[in-house]
């Protein structure tokens, strides 16, 4: 206990609490989201492994609001915080953790503008700098943007602020979703963090998307779509 870096092992388990009202007791406010309900829950059971410099969390059970989380991370905390992981979710509405909708907002037809933001405000370019990330995620069923999307597996690397989310893959209406997204928040890019995209779909039912996005039948058929943006 004296040392500098003392060993730990052993278990780690957290109750049921509210994490924006336990954070807010420490002065960390949390984003407002889309859903007012969100970060509203969190417990977490794991065996804990490592020293103070080094951590690795083994056999992970993480609930946050109502998803499962279960894996392995990896901690090192020295002069910058580095993180791998290999995690599996059961579902996940992303929706719901958005920005709140701006109402004055337009829809411009098939562009969905409802979660659009300024880009200093979507892309946490000060967080994505702090640390380092490497690992991968798969789930099973996750909403985007009011669309559903199965059996998604993602490899996620984030290093001086460069964030690469490739290969990303999932079911998606009876098709197949590809995907190499890059967010590049690093220094060179002062406060303006660019995006590029790399994305395809094909053999996707069209009428269930729109219904989903739009809650309109616009299209029947059957698409294969792809996009290169920057």
């Amino acid at each position: 206990l004296l040392s500098k870096n003392p060993d730990i092992k052993g278990k780690i388990k957290l109750a049921s609490f509210n994490p924006r009202k336990v954070l807010g007791q420490f002065g960390i406010k949390l984003p407002a989201t889309a859903d007012a309900n969100a970060l509203q829950r969190m417990s977490l059971d794991s065996s804990i492994n490592g020293s103070l410099n080094k951590l690795q969390l083994n056999d992970l059970q993480l609930v946050l609001d109502d998803t499962l989380i279960n894996g392995q991370i990896n901690l090192s905390l020295g002069n910058r915080t580095s993180i791998s992981h290999k995690l599996n979710l059961d579902q996940i509405d992303l929706d719901r953790y958005m920005p709140p909708v701006d109402t004055k907002q337009t829809n411009l037809g098939f562009i969905n503008t409802a979660h659009a933001a300024p880009a200093a405000q979507l892309i946490p370019t000060d967080l994505l700098r702090s640390f380092d990330v490497k690992g991968s995620i798969s789930g099973g069923a996750n909403t985007v943007n009011r669309m559903l999307a199965e059996n998604v597996k993602l490899s996620i690397a984030l290093k001086n602020g460069d964030l690469r989310l490739n290969p990303i893959s999932a079911s998606l209406y009876g098709g197949k979703y590809k995907g190499n997204i890059r967010v590049d928040a690093s220094r060179k890019q002062d406060n303006r963090p660019l995006l590029s995209v790399n994305e395809s779909l094909n053999n996707v039912q069209l009428g269930p998307v729109t219904k989903a996005m739009y809650d309109k039948d616009l299209i029947v058929g059957e698409g294969n779509v792809s996009a290169k943006l920057n």
